[in-house]
């Protein structure tokens, strides 16, 4: 149950990021955002995820040996997280701040039995607020959990979840979530420099959109946040000292903001409905976006997902395609602003439709997409719609 904030305590949740923790000067600049919260007069936990892609070259290992034990991969996977845990903790006292570090298990976080994709049931945050009382900085393991006296990881992002799950049980002042971007743009900005614009705020229903393409933040982080976390912020660790950031809201209904996601190297496969929906279900594999029309349905995978499966006979598979996917607040029930943004697709090969009342989802071959890309951001860019963040985009020439 969460803590009353009532009295001297504050505390405040920060959770850097693999690209944040990628080096030891790269760890030793995120320390010095705990330290200049802790002279505020924060108490602050803080939770990691693995130093850059550590993760990848554990996932790697695993994959060498012909064998499915997911109980056995989550020693290994759950191994990046303890070591930034560690070298965090080491950092931090070395510039004198009280530090002390502690695994998942060591809390514990209690997940369920489903070893790598586990969800938590329950957070004791006793020890923590043990040490808060202390003076100490808590530095927390992020992605693992326990079920039954086994080490459980939470799936990919799982940091994300770790994070906002603290700050809810916490009842956390914020919850601070640092990448290598400051906050969250209308599109990729690392892949798409022009035309990314940053958003101050963003509502939870559009986030939950750019994240399931972009990663942003975990879905189900997302979804803890909704629930329990009162003031939640993505910021850059690259630049500490600047104010930019998005804030994550309740209230989409005024904002009306756009975002455009592009995501490459999709792969679309088709199949009967019960059947496909069987498949993936057995597969365990991770689904961007699925399309059931009739009888018949559509799911749209990344390529590292696809590679995990043996396509069943009878089944299509479409590869080489880009999700281009629009996110607004209500836009779309207004059919001339669909209107305009279909308009655009008259001449390319659309495989993939998709359209709610906060975003349209397109999917196309890589050739259409390069020739479509920038009416697309134009078109979007005049829709005429009152205080329309993405308005602000200039024209691609």
């Amino acid at each position: 149950m969460p803590i009353s904030q009532e009295g001297a305590l504050k505390v405040k949740v920060q959770k850097f990021g693999g690209s944040s923790l990628s080096s030891l000067k790269h760890i030793r600049r995120c320390v010095s955002i705990v330290e200049r919260a802790v002279s505020e007069g924060f108490s602050v936990v803080v939770v990691v995820s693995a130093m850059g892609s550590y993760t990848d070259s554990l996932v790697d290992y695993i994959e060498a040996f012909d064998v499915q034990d997911n109980d056995s991969s989550d020693v290994v996977l759950s191994a990046g997280e303890q070591v930034s845990c560690g070298l965090f903790t080491l950092a931090l006292g070395e510039i004198g701040i009280k530090a002390i570090s502690l695994m998942g298990w060591q809390l514990p976080i209690e997940t369920d039995g489903f070893h790598s994709k586990a969800r938590i049931r329950s957070v004791c945050v006793e020890k923590i607020l043990d040490y808060i009382n202390q003076k100490y900085v808590v530095v927390v393991a992020g992605f693992q959990g326990v079920y039954l006296g086994r080490l459980t990881t939470l799936g990919r992002g799982g940091s994300d979840i770790t994070a906002t799950a603290l700050a809810k049980s916490l009842n956390a002042i914020s919850c601070e979530i640092y990448t290598d971007v400051e906050g969250v743009f209308s599109t990729d900005p690392r892949a798409h420099a022009k035309e990314a614009e940053h958003l101050p705020q963003i509502g939870y229903s559009q986030l939950l959109e750019m994240s399931l393409k972009e990663k942003v933040l975990h879905s189900r982080a997302l979804d803890i946040a909704r629930k329990g976390v009162s003031n939640i912020l993505i910021k850059s660790s690259f630049e500490p000292s600047t104010s930019v950031q998005t804030k994550i809201v309740d209230n989409i209904e005024e904002l009306q903001i756009f975002g455009l996601t592009f995501s490459e190297e999709r792969v679309m496969i088709d199949a009967e409905k019960q059947c496909l929906l069987t498949f993936l279900e057995q597969s365990l594999i991770e689904v961007e976006s699925i399309s059931v029309i009739g009888s018949n349905a559509s799911a749209i995978l990344e390529v590292s997902e696809y590679r995990k499966i043996d396509l069943p006979a009878g089944f299509k598979c479409t590869p080489n395609l880009t999700l281009i996917t629009i996110v607004g607040s209500s836009f779309l029930t207004e059919f001339e602003n669909l209107n305009k943004v279909l308009g655009v697709l008259e001449s390319a090969d659309v495989k993939y439709l998709i359209t709610t009342e906060i975003k349209i989802v397109i999917g196309l071959p890589d050739e259409s997409f390069v020739h479509v890309k920038k009416n697309i951001i134009n078109t979007l860019r005049q829709i005429s719609y009152s205080n329309t963040e993405f308005t602000q985009i200039e024209n691609v020439s």
